[in-house]
């Protein structure tokens, strides 16, 4: 299998994005393909990131504007026999992230890592907690776990096909988490009954690029409790009791 670094942009994040693709290119281990997945109609990419194509950066352009899924979304069907590990386009990334998510699958073939994550907590009765009242930044490291919820932010790392096929329903992302890709992917990883691992590193957060971090969808969905209600309605759309999950396969 290869190992497949993917991610996206747009235009907006273009002039500090080959900060983040010189992250990319320093890693310990380097995957044997990183791929910048970008929608046809957010162009041109500047100069400073098509440099990178001289070291075997592959620039994908697509139809569909899926906000951030386009990360995992194109290169879960187009690299389905890989390890595919997904990063996002504002961050610093240590140089052994993809040495410590390989490490990792080696050690759990059979469950999604990622560098960073939250525990899904429940009141007394069994609810949902609001989003901003989980566990963040767990620290139950190297426990697959059904409660733990994969951040994009830090790395995710997912073996071959290990979703089910509704991962890319279209419609339904749309419908009810087109800004909230993290949350899409955890209700497919419950369907499909695939726990997360959290890697152990000097810190969760990668640094932020300068300046950037405020740009994007985290404070519309942090502040304007964006998440929550996509929670709510994917969880509902596709009938997800969290607490049997949790009680019955929290860890394994």
């Amino acid at each position: 299998m290869n190992i497949v670094v993917s991610l996206t942009s747009y235009p907006q994040r273009y002039p500090t994005l080959h900060i983040c693709l010189e992250s990319l290119f320093s890693q310990s281990l380097q995957p044997n393909i990183i791929v910048l997945y970008v929608y046809k109609k957010d162009l041109p990419l500047p100069e400073s990131v098509l440099k990178y194509k001289k070291q075997g950066l592959l620039v994908k352009y697509v139809d569909e504007d899926l906000k951030s899924h386009k990360k995992y979304f194109y290169a879960m069907q187009e690299y389905n026999d890989d390890i595919l590990i997904t990063v996002d386009d504002d961050m610093i990334y240590p140089s052994q992230l993809i040495e410590r998510l390989i490490n990792s699958y080696q050690r759990f073939p059979n469950t999604i890592s990622a560098g960073r994550a939250h525990s899904i907590r429940l009141t007394d009765n069994g609810s949902l907690l609001p989003y901003l009242d989980w566990e963040w930044e767990a620290d139950n490291y190297n426990k697959p776990s059904h409660r733990l919820l994969a951040t994009g932010v830090g790395g995710i790392l997912y073996p071959p096909h290990c979703l089910i096929p509704e991962v890319f329903n279209i419609s339904s992302i749309k419908k009810y988490c087109l800004y909230q890709d993290d949350i899409w992917l955890k209700c497919m990883e419950l369907l499909s009954k695939v726990p997360v691992t959290l890697i152990k590193q000097n810190s969760q957060h990668p640094p932020g690029i300068p300046g950037v971090y405020t740009k994007g969808l985290y404070l519309e969905n942090k502040l304007n409790a964006g998440t929550d209600k996509a929670i709510n309605a994917v969880f509902q759309a596709y009938s997800i009791n969290i607490e049997r999950i949790i009680n019955k396969h929290g860890s394994i």
